[in-house]
């Protein structure tokens, strides 16, 4: 499989990133965002929010300002769905697998 199409969802990321357009003037005003994205809410401890926020700024000074939490977020579900996903396309979560530990040491072992 050609490296183009090993990680589709991480190069949408990158694409949105670092977005190649062309340099032709347009309307004033700010451009519609090619990716659109949708506000969600979700619950954390501190100790969650400060990893998210760690990894976040590790991101932003490796790859770029333009990193947000979304960004991450993102990656790591991108990531987790295809470490999951099963040789005919579908997300495949063995029997075996009751919790977040048995999860993590499933997925420690693959």
């Amino acid at each position: 499989m050609s490296k183009k199409t090993d990680y589709p969802w991480e190069r949408l990321l990158d694409a949105e990133i670092y977005p190649k357009r062309p340099k032709i003037r347009k309307k004033v005003g700010r451009p519609k965002n090619p990716f659109p994205r949708k506000r969600l809410r979700y619950s954390a401890t501190d100790d969650e929010e400060n990893m998210i926020n760690d990894l976040t700024a590790l991101f932003k000074e490796r790859i770029g300002n333009k990193v947000d939490r979304g960004h991450v977020i993102a990656f790591m579900q991108s990531d987790l769905r295809r470490r999951l996903t099963g040789k005919g396309g579908k997300i495949e979560l063995p029997d075996n697998i009751t919790s977040f530990v048995d999860l993590a040491e499933y997925l420690e072992n693959k």
